[in-house]
């Protein structure tokens, strides 16, 4: 692949997943960062490329330590954060070694805790943040470690409810707060405790209500809002509270129609609606 398809890739894909959310800046760096470290380890074998994210972390990082303003700071540090999720990316879908992705999951969350201490406070860095918590309960579940998984998702939890707390309404912190919550609550379902699953549920459901009440109206959060509809219906049931799970499998729909006659046609969102109409149908079974 010619460097000019490498960079037009690279370019697509930052585009897909960002749209015009970056920054100049942060719009080169997550090329380059999408470039160097997804899109070339195809051609270097896995001890190289890894020493490769180790150099460009390091670089990132000096030039952090050497930045002179918070608006550098801010987009140096999501580019370090951007890094390690990238990296995780490559090591599970390019090299299929899962403990090297944890293990890059893990110095993103060294890198982000240590962000937030400073005071960071931007958007962007919060997003990759929760997204850095998201993906490292996901891979400790599938890695098997679900106890540190439940310990992982409650220190995000922690944060996303600061970030709340502190004013924050973007869409896509407030997606992935609501996917945190997914998970926190599928990991405790993992674990044998229910009654706790059906808590963080019902914790994330109580943010999603005020979403909506908000006015948010994006594709992404309107499917973790009807992803915790699912498995809250699905987890009273379990519980043997059947009237409860009708009463809230009915709430949830009453959203799934709506969504759809506001012209919502994407398909995870379809996906949910219909697994949802499934769930609210079990307990009149």
């Amino acid at each position: 692949m010619t460097d000019e398809t490498l960079e037009q890739r690279a370019e697509q894909i930052v585009n897909y997943n960002f749209s015009n959310r970056l920054s100049a800046e942060e719009h080169r760096l997550a090329i380059e960062i999408t470039k160097e470290i997804y899109l070339s380890p195809e051609e270097l074998p896995f001890d190289i490329w890894h020493e490769h994210v180790s150099q460009f972390d390091q670089q990132l990082q000096t030039r952090l330590s050497q930045a002179e303003t918070p608006e550098q700071r801010a987009v140096l540090r999501f580019a370090s954060l951007l890094l390690q999720s990238v990296a995780e990316d490559a090591a599970t879908s390019i090299f299929s070694n899962r403990q090297q992705s944890l293990a890059y999951l893990e110095q993103g969350l060294k890198h982000a805790e240590a962000f937030l201490s400073d005071g960071e406070t931007t958007s962007g860095v919060r997003e990759r943040v929760l997204l850095l918590y998201v993906n490292a309960v996901g891979t400790l579940e599938q890695l098997g470690q679900v106890d540190k998984a439940v310990e992982t998702a409650q220190r995000g939890l922690k944060h996303a409810e600061a970030f709340l707390s502190d004013g924050e309404t973007t869409s896509g912190v407030r997606e992935l707060v609501l996917s945190l919550y997914f998970n926190a609550g599928v990991t405790l379902g993992q674990l044998g405790q229910p009654n706790e699953e059906l808590d963080t549920y019902q914790r994330g459901l109580k943010h999603a209500e005020a979403f909506l009440s908000d006015g948010e109206t994006t594709s992404g959060v309107r499917e973790q809002v009807l992803q915790l509809y699912v498995n809250a219906v699905g987890t009273l049931e379990q519980l043997g509270q059947v009237d409860k799970a009708v009463e809230t499998a009915q709430r949830g729909l009453k959203h799934a129609e709506a969504f759809l006659s506001d012209g919502e046609t994407t398909s995870g969102v379809r996906e949910q609606v219909l697994q949802l109409y499934v769930n609210a149908a079990m307990p009149l079974s």
